[in-house]
């Protein structure tokens, strides 16, 4: 004996049914969110997640976004090229899926490192001195492992050596440290921030 669907008419012979609806009739409670809206560097494509610049991995993305999602499902698939994301609900021992468009837009701006950047703005050089070989072989690990957390302004080749002007200082003196070279330093007064004087610093490692 068929069911009709008390919403659409159609009969349990044209369509599944869950209960006393059909799939396309059965209400289901996922709610997805409307109108997100994120900020994107034009220049490095970082994006401004969580309150801060960042490389976010598409699967921490996805993940996001599904968080923001509320309802009855179990586990949804979300899909950052399209925008659609296919929520797995069960009902009365089926699993059934359910598919919605999430409006996620990405507004071009700069981020702060990159702005700093484009205005040529540092707060430590890193001096590199002595012999040519080893400069050359830590000036290319400074400036890859210095990239994963600041920016670099400039790098000018000198004939006594290699100066790198990097945008962070706290970055510049942690990396320095953890490889673990003994530096000169020095300061030179740059300017005044919230009333408190800033510094531009200076650090020198010289190599046998």
């Amino acid at each position: 004996m068929s069911i009709i669907c008390p919403r659409c008419g159609k009969s349990s012979n044209e369509k599944e049914f869950i209960d006393a609806f059909c799939v396309d009739c059965l209400y289901i409670d996922v709610k997805v969110p409307t109108g997100l809206i994120f900020e994107t560097c034009k220049r490095c494509e970082k994006i401004k997640f969580r309150g801060s610049w960042q490389d976010v991995k598409e699967e921490e993305f996805n993940n996001y976004i599904i968080r923001k999602c509320r309802g009855e499902f179990f586990n949804a698939v979300y899909d950052c090229s399209t925008g659609a994301i296919t929520f797995f609900i069960k009902k009365s021992g089926k699993i059934i899926t359910l598919n919605k468009w999430i409006d996620v837009k990405f507004n071009k701006n700069m981020c702060s490192d990159c702005t700093r950047l484009s205005g040529g703005y540092y707060e430590a050089i890193i001096q590199l001195r002595g012999n040519e070989k080893r400069i050359v072989k830590l000036a290319n690990t400074l400036e890859s492992e210095l990239k994963k957390t600041t920016f670099i302004s400039k790098v000018d080749e000198k004939k006594e050596g290699t100066d790198i002007y990097i945008g962070s200082n706290k970055a510049a003196l942690e990396l320095i440290e953890q490889l673990g070279y003994t530096y000169g330093i020095s300061k030179k007064l740059f300017g005044l921030k919230e009333g408190k004087r800033t510094y531009r610093t200076t650090y020198v490692i010289r190599l046998e």
